[in-house]
């Protein structure tokens, strides 16, 4: 059994997904808050909600109330997960940058809350969501892991920062195997409508003009979320939406 957190939001439904379609066990957490579209998380959740194999649990991973009655859920159950998937997290650079006590929030209480769930229960595998924007202005490219990281530029990335910090103290302290992933631009299906890829597609079915910023010249990577095997499923992943 696998904990995704996130789990109705782009990449965390997409993760969910995938691991139902391999026959395992999900317990998805969400606390469905008002941050994007929540028809847009309804729809995500849909085929997850009509797997027998998927429990949702509605909660904010920031509030230790929340980690409490998930540790009281596993002990009950006898449950023991092989690991924690933490895809949680506010999106959004510009809107991270507006709320920045909403970032720190989120990425650093949230992980720490969900690394002590994965020390309490003995769970040895934890992977989070981190960005591609640790790496600051860094002239070295393409960005890999070695890049240095110790200059973010904003409040959000200090923020993916801090949690990498507490995934490699929990790593030294407690033996936990903690991947963190830098995720560049994601997009794909059921990815946030307010993305360049989606809106630039928009206007471009609709024969709108196209808005760049900038001068043109600047370069920017791109990550295509793993939708293989979603074809099969009952909702199509390709199903246009309209806001």
């Amino acid at each position: 059994m696998y904990i995704v957190t996130g789990c109705a939001g782009f990449i965390g439904s997409h993760v969910a997904r995938r691991l139902l379609d391999s026959g395992e066990q999900v317990l998805g957490i969400d606390d469905l808050d008002n941050s994007s579209d929540p028809r847009l998380k309804r729809w995500r959740l849909e085929p997850l909600l009509r797997n027998a194999q998927f429990k949702m649990f509605n909660g904010d991973i920031t509030n230790i109330s929340t980690i409490h009655a998930i540790s009281k859920r596993l002990t009950e159950s006898g449950v023991h997960p092989d690991a924690v998937l933490n895809m949680a997290g506010q999106s959004g650079l510009r809107a991270a940058n507006g709320d920045p006590h909403l970032s720190v929030n989120v990425n650093i209480t949230g992980t720490l809350n969900m690394m002590e769930l994965c020390r309490q229960h003995r769970i040895k595998k934890f992977v989070s969501a981190s960005s591609s924007n640790v790496y600051g202005n860094s002239s070295i490219g393409p960005a890999d892991e070695a890049s240095p990281t110790d200059e973010p530029l904003s409040p959000f990335a200090a923020s993916h920062k801090s949690a990498e910090l507490l995934g490699h103290s929990y790593h030294n302290m407690h033996g936990l195997d903690v991947s963190m992933l830098r995720f560049f631009t994601v997009y794909g299906p059921t990815g946030r409508p307010d993305m360049s890829v989606l809106r630039f597609a928009r206007w471009i079915a609709n024969d709108e003009p196209v808005i760049v910023y900038g001068d043109g010249s600047q370069e920017r990577d791109f990550i295509y979320v793993m939708v293989r095997n979603l074809i099969r499923s009952n909702i199509s992943p390709f199903k246009p939406m309209r806001f």
